[in-house]
């Protein structure tokens, strides 16, 4: 059995877990990432897996749907609102 040492204070694992000197992490990323959930229909779904695809073939690599999303709601910001509502009827519609 290992020596105990001489003179030495308690750890903080043996005290019950005291941290209040202990300073806190923080994430470099402020805002709470959380899962958002939602629905598509299958042709929304086989637009998604195309457009993968599609950015795949042309990065070289696979791109996560997660980026690819990121980067449609991006240009969604830039896109003026009369386009955006246009293809929403369409895709509604279709």
């Amino acid at each position: 059995m290992a020596k105990r040492l001489e003179g030495a204070g308690a750890s903080r694992l043996s005290s019950g877990g005291d941290r209040s000197g202990a300073p806190k992490l923080r994430s470099l990323d402020h805002t709470r990432k959380r899962n958002k959930g939602f629905r598509m229909k299958p042709r929304d779904i086989a637009r998604l897996e195309e457009l993968v695809e599609r950015v795949g073939e042309a990065t070289g690599r696979r791109v996560a749907e997660a980026a690819l999303i990121g980067g449609v709601l991006l240009l969604g910001e830039r896109a003026s609102v009369e386009d955006l509502v246009e293809a929403v009827k369409e895709s509604t519609w279709e």
